[in-house]
């Protein structure tokens, strides 16, 4: 590597193998303890997370339709907190290709909620959701 790009960034003490080897390490051990968020994509499979876990629930969405995901009722605030929600645009360059909603939950307190999901147009006021899914979720100590 070249000095004009190494100093500014590791000084000019020491080693510069074993700072690069150091900054890796810590990099390293930074991924290794982010936490795993559980993914659930299966209504049909309960939601078994433990109190203060987070978790998310994810669903093949095509927006380039009108159509998106909501929540049929509002998630209930004594067991879950809605922490993000995203739309991941698919892997392709197709033109009115669907991809994928994702919402993400943490878990507030032991007991059992469910989160029930409508695939709508949100303009269609009054109109049945296309697609229902209702999600079971228990949350443990």
């Amino acid at each position: 590597m070249s000095d004009r790009i190494c100093k500014p960034f590791f000084g000019n003490g020491g080693s510069m193998k074993m700072k690069l080897v150091i900054t890796l390490g810590i990099l390293t051990l930074l991924v290794a303890c982010a936490p795993n968020i559980k993914v659930f994509t299966d209504p049909g499979s309960p939601i078994i997370i433990n109190k203060g876990d987070r978790f998310s629930v994810e669903l093949p969405s095509n927006v380039t339709t009108g159509y998106s995901w909501e929540f049929g009722t509002p998630v209930d605030p004594k067991y879950l907190t809605v922490v993000k929600t995203d739309y991941l645009n698919p892997d392709t360059t197709l033109e009115g290709a669907g991809g994928t909603q994702v919402w993400v939950f943490e878990a507030i307190q032991p007991g059992s909620t469910t989160i029930l999901l409508e695939y709508k147009r949100p303009w269609e006021v009054g109109e049945p959701a296309i697609q229902t899914v209702l999600f079971d979720v228990a949350i443990q100590y």
